[in-house]
């Protein structure tokens, strides 16, 4: 894969180069891929909610979510929201909080994508 940035400083991937755009290491290219990968990975509650189960996280969180020194807004967050986002505040707290890797996180939002109701 190679990769490039634009005269924006923005990094893309591909074989069509645009004039005046310099080539990019791998390694800083493909952080930038996994970065916009991340920004667009976002599921539904239900899905999220079926991925922690399968992954054996659900009783984890459900106990993290009724524990009262959890913040309110989190909490919230949790309960409320239309749309899990992968690096989303409350996301990037929970992770945190079960001890996830970035790579485990992202495993479990690609199954949760797979996950249909």
């Amino acid at each position: 894969m190679n990769y490039w940035r634009d005269s924006n400083g923005t990094i893309y991937w591909g074989d069509r180069v645009h004039p005046g755009d310099t080539p990019v290491d791998t390694a800083t290219g493909e952080a930038a891929r996994l970065q916009h990968d991340r920004e667009r990975m976002v599921v539904s509650p239900f899905q999220g909610l079926a991925a922690l189960d399968h992954f054996g996280y659900l009783e984890q969180v459900e106990t993290m979510m009724a524990a009262p020194e959890t913040p309110r807004l989190t909490r919230l967050a949790f309960e409320r929201t239309q749309e899990w986002r992968r690096l989303s505040p409350m996301m990037t707290s929970m992770i945190g909080a079960l001890g996830l890797t970035a790579a485990q996180a992202d495993e479990m939002f690609a199954y949760a994508a797979t996950v249909e109701a």
